[in-house]
């Protein structure tokens, strides 16, 4: 129990000085793609809504009993206003429920090249490219994340569905699924260092999950600043996926320590 908590503070302090390593080897340009890719999760959800919007405009002046070519009353535009929040607030949560993965998928190839080119400048190893390689590394980024999405939502319905018959655990319901999903996400982190590794799936979820605490505090992390509208979608990606490579040589150089000592 003490080396789970352990992990995990390394896993947390592990984003300070994944924003030190940045500063340092000026890794700043790696923030472009996640925030290319919010702006266009945002433009597209933007423009749906919108046209939602349109759509349900009829059927707001019809609740009126005004003609759908009339000009909308107040309380027409009153509605529709009303109508657009919901729906914005309705793509926020999807968003963030659902958005941790599509960055993983939609991103995995710019993980990958991330966390080579970070244990490349933390170890001063080099990582030949290969095209052969950055497929597998992408491919497996985005198997990963679909195994995940599924484990991830799998165990929250359980958990909810055991709460019916268990009330009590509706207080800890939310707690363990926080922990649940940071598992998730730092695995999803810590895997690339697997990969490079030649790790194959099983073996590294024996390795990550015997330093559960370090994904947890990576992925935990990441969860909270994910928090954060917008702003959360472009720093968390790369933040977290410095500090769960630093984290996966923190790992490794304690193992070291301890089988040489």
């Amino acid at each position: 129990m003490s080396a789970f908590f352990k992990e995990l503070s390394w896993g947390i302090k592990a984003h300070q000085k994944a924003y030190q390593f940045i500063k340092k080897h000026s890794l700043w340009h790696f923030f472009i793609w996640p925030m290319a890719f919010a702006f266009v999760v945002f433009w597209i959800g933007d423009f749906y809504i919108d046209q939602a919007v349109e759509f349900t405009q009829g059927y707001v002046q019809s609740w009126y009993g005004e003609p759908t070519d009339a000009e909308p009353s107040f309380w027409q535009k009153a509605s529709l206003i009303g109508v657009k929040w919901t729906l914005k607030l309705l793509f926020f949560y999807l968003y963030y429920s659902i958005n941790k993965y599509l960055v993983f998928i939609f991103l995995s190839p710019v993980l990958a090249i991330m966390s080579e080119k970070v244990e490349e400048r933390a170890t001063d190893k080099k990582f030949p490219f290969s095209f052969q390689q950055f497929s597998k590394d992408i491919m497996r980024g985005v198997m990963i994340a679909c195994r995940n999405i599924f484990l991830e939502y799998s165990i929250t319905l359980l958990l909810t569905i055991t709460a019916f018959f268990f009330p009590p655990l509706i207080i800890i319901n939310p707690f363990l699924i926080f922990f649940i999903q940071s598992y998730f996400y730092g695995f999803a982190f810590m895997d690339y260092g697997s990969e490079r590794r030649k790790l194959n799936l099983s073996q590294s979820v024996s390795f990550i999950r015997r330093h559960k605490g370090m994904a947890i505090g990576i992925g935990g992390v990441f969860s909270l600043i994910f928090m954060v509208p917008f702003i959360g979608g472009i720093i968390a990606p790369v933040l977290s996926g410095v500090a769960g490579t630093l984290g996966y040589l923190k790992l490794e150089e304690h193992q070291y320590k301890k089988i040489t000592v």
